[in-house]
């Protein structure tokens, strides 16, 4: 009874934090989560991805397509984890977060990307398909292309960075980590670097 009793409070505390759109956890059980896994000392690898050019695909398609998108890219996240032993999150709008212990996190990450690009015939109508982007306005009011939705991840090694002992600073890291990912068009990945912290 007393395990039962147990299961039963985390189910309904997870429900509670949980993205009311994706169905993952939010950030109060994503931060839980990475203050554990620092302070156990895990070799653990901790990936922020997000979705490139996705408020011009939700001013071209409308917010309905874009939250489509956002909960394909949110099962497709799941499929490619190990949910026995990763632990997957949604930080809010176009922002998610894997956390890997499984050894084959890069392979991981490519299958992700890879099936990303596939969802574009669920995504985008024949011609955006065919001219491989979308005419859309920028924040200054501009019209320009956009290339199709890509995904950028930024990854952090925790035994890479021994330093970290809180949550907010592997946040910070992890961060910096998207930012330089991003400055690649298209799919990208980037492994956070020391030198990249001086």
């Amino acid at each position: 009874m007393d395990l039962l009793r147990l299961i039963t409070d985390m189910q309904i505390a997870s429900a509670r934090y949980a993205n009311p759109l994706s169905g993952l956890p939010g950030n109060v059980p994503i931060s839980e989560y990475i203050k554990n896994a620092i302070e156990q000392k895990e070799n653990s690898v901790l990936c922020y991805i997000d979705l490139d050019n996705f408020k011009p695909y939700n001013d071209i398609y409308g917010y309905e397509k874009g939250d489509k998108v956002i909960v394909d890219t949110a099962k497709t996240l799941m499929a490619i984890a190990a949910t026995d032993v990763d632990f997957v999150g949604h930080v809010g709008g176009d922002d998610f977060i894997i956390i890997f212990r499984s050894e084959n996190w890069h392979e991981r990450c490519n299958d992700l990307q890879s099936r990303f690009v596939d969802l574009h015939l669920r995504f985008y109508n024949q011609q955006h398909l065919e001219q491989q982007g979308i005419e859309a306005q920028d924040r200054q009011g501009n019209n320009r292309f956009f290339p199709l939705l890509s995904m950028s991840i930024g990854v952090v090694k925790l035994a890479d960075f021994p330093e970290i002992r809180t949550d907010s600073e592997l946040a910070e890291k992890a961060t910096k980590a998207k930012s330089i990912a991003k400055k690649t068009q298209g799919n990208s990945l980037y492994v956070l670097q020391a030198t990249d912290c001086e």
